[in-house]
Formats: structure tokens, sequence, C-alpha cells
């Protein structure tokens, strides 16, 4: 950038023909500046952790309680653990030597511990440093190296002992793993009031952990979950080759994509997108996907005691947020139809309670 920089300067200088500043702007000392850099990244530092913390909070008892319809579960004592290289990943960014200068050191530390978990109700505590797993002391300061090592010893015998240190010294902390669901909970900070699961990982977006309330953002991650249970990515690249959407399917999109800018450009209002609906009609059974993910994902908040009488707020979100998903067909159904099947499933979950039936949602005949 410097020398891109320096080459505009001689060119500007032999040409005589850059055009210059008509106001002078005050030039802060470089010590003031670097101050307040670091008073910026604290402040953002705190912001994101704050944020994971909230969302990791809120995916605990979603994970824990819903074993019973998720296909893949590991032992988990429900703990969050980065080195600096996670830690400026984890809120954004920010260079290892920014956080060395912001007093960070090169430890693994314990991120955070999620509420209501064994680590939590061990004394596991955000900002204490992981010295030893089982006795054996962390050769690298890389947290994936830890965390192996815990799932090592909780596959072993479903028991770990961490050596911890924090301002009162070291001490050992032996803690009994848990059954979960299989799913490991990230945030990105895009601005997009959505979330997704293609990867095997929820993923929620910093705009939807801005917008939604806990209740609302705790049914998001159950219906992530939902789709990681059911399975729904690798069925739908099935259903693209089975119905050859894999070859033709791009074409179409693209082809729907520039007929929706025509159509926006001369002002003609339609009941869908034609890009998604290519998509859609390309890949069989996305919109019944989301909505399956809708149904069961009531359910898993419901078993993980989430308020569900607030799932349907969600839809009230999107729709005021982004008001054309309200009668325009994407690759979700349309959003006050889901709002109206997720009242519906409400209801059938209610019903199931107030009977003393097992919250399971009910499969296609």
């Amino acid at each position: 950038m410097m020398k891109s920089f320096l080459m505009g300067l001689f060119f500007c200088a032999s040409l005589t023909a850059c055009a210059t500043v008509d106001y002078a702007a005050p030039d802060p000392a470089g010590d003031t500046v670097e101050l307040y850099q670091q008073d910026m990244q604290r402040e953002a530092i705190d912001l994101q952790l704050a944020r994971r913390a909230r969302l990791y909070d809120l995916a605990w008892p979603v994970l824990k309680e819903n074993v019973a319809l998720c296909p893949q579960t590991k032992t988990s004592i429900g703990v969050i653990l980065a080195g600096r290289k996670e830690l400026g990943a984890f809120v954004g960014g920010i260079d290892e030597d920014y956080l060395t200068r912001l007093g960070y050191a090169d430890d693994i530390n314990v991120l955070h511990a999620m509420a209501g978990s064994p680590a939590a109700e061990a004394g596991l505590k955000a900002g204490m440093a992981l010295l030893a797993v089982d006795g054996e002391e962390i050769e690298t300061r890389q947290a994936e190296t830890a965390v192996a090592a815990i799932v090592a010893a909780l596959d072993e015998d479903e028991t770990v002992t961490l050596t911890v240190r924090d301002e009162t010294g070291t001490r050992d902390i032996s803690i009994d793993g848990i059954e979960t669901c299989a799913a490991p909970v990230k945030m990105s900070t895009s601005d997009a009031i959505n979330a997704m699961a293609a990867t095997g990982d929820i993923v929620i977006h910093a705009g939807m952990m801005r917008a939604a309330d806990d209740d609302t953002l705790q049914f998001v991650i159950a219906h992530e979950l939902a789709h990681i249970a059911l399975a729904h990515r690798p069925k739908v690249i099935r259903n693209s080759v089975v119905s050859g959407a894999v070859v033709y399917g791009p074409i179409l999109y693209a082809g729907g994509m520039v007929a929706d800018t025509v159509l926006r450009l001369t002002g003609s209002q339609r009941s869908g997108s034609l890009s998604s609906r290519a998509l859609a009609a390309s890949v069989p059974y996305m919109n019944e996907f989301e909505a399956e993910a809708d149904y069961v994902g009531l359910y898993m908040l419901a078993r993980a005691g989430g308020n569900i009488d607030a799932a349907p707020n969600l839809f009230t979100l999107f729709a005021t947020e982004k008001p054309e998903s309200t009668w325009l067909l994407y690759t979700h159904p349309l959003t006050p139809q889901r709002y109206a099947a997720v009242e519906a499933a409400v209801a059938e979950v209610k019903a199931k309670i107030a009977a003393g039936e097992e919250l399971l949602p009910e499969k296609v005949e």
C-alpha cells in the first residue's frame, strides 16, 4: 500500500495535475492516535466476547436437551478455549501483535464456560489459563491442541482434569462430560440478519445477534440445529445430482438473476423472485426442508425449555427488516406462511405438554 502511495505522489509531482485539499485538518499526535486505537480495540473485544457469551449460553440447553433428535452426538463439558490467534479471529480479525500490545498473554485461555454446563458448574471461568489436560502439559499455544486433548480424555472415561491458573493461583479441576448434539456453534461478523448450517456448524451472523432478542435467537439456533440433525445439506446435494440441477441449476439461476434485474429496472411487480424460483425448482424440496427445520426446531426449542410463544417473532423480524419476504418467493417459504405454520406447531406442542406426552415431532405417514 505504501509503495502504491509513493508511486501516486511521484506521478502527481511529475504531471502537476493532481488536485489538492483546500482546508488543513488537524494532525493529531501519534501517541494520541495509538491510545484511541487501543481503547477502540478493547471495546471491540469486550463487545464481541459478550456477544459470543450470549450465543453460547443460549445454545447450550438446545444442544444438551436434544440428543434424542440428533443422529451425531459427542461428550462435552461446555467450554470454549482460545489462544491469542483464535482470540484475534473471534473478535473480528485483530492482529496478534495488537493483542500483545493490549496486554494479552500468549496463553490458552478459557474464553467462556457455558451457563449450566459441567465446566461452569465445576468453576471454570473466562480468563483462566489452561496449563494441562489430565496432567499432560499443552505443548503448543494453539487452542485446537487443547481441545483435542480434552476430547480424547472424555472419549476415554468421560471425565477430564484440567490444570488452570488465575489470580488465586494454580489448581486442578475435574469435570464430568455429558452427551450433547455434535454441532459447533460459531458467530460471523456479517451484518446480515441471517444464520446458516451449510457446513455442519451452526453459524449465527452478527446482524442476527443485534436484531433478535434472546427468545428469538434461541429459536434460530434450534432451527439451524434441526437442519444439521435432519441432514438437509447432504439431501440438497443428493437432490441436486439426481435432478441434474448440478449441471443446469447455475444456468437457470443466472438467467433468473438477469430477468429479475430487467423487471426491477422496468418497474414490473412479480409475486416471486425468478432467480430463487429457478433455484428452488432445480433442487426439489428446498422449501420443504426449510419448513421442516422450522417445525422440528420448534420442538427442539420446547425440549430445551425455551419460550415457544416467541418463536413466530422471528418471522415478524424478517417481515419488518425485509418486507419483500412477505410476498416474494425465495428458497424459503413465504414469511407469512412460516409464521402461520409455526403458530400452529406451537399449539401442537402445547397440547402435548398438557397431555403429558413426549415432545417429539410428528413424522410423515
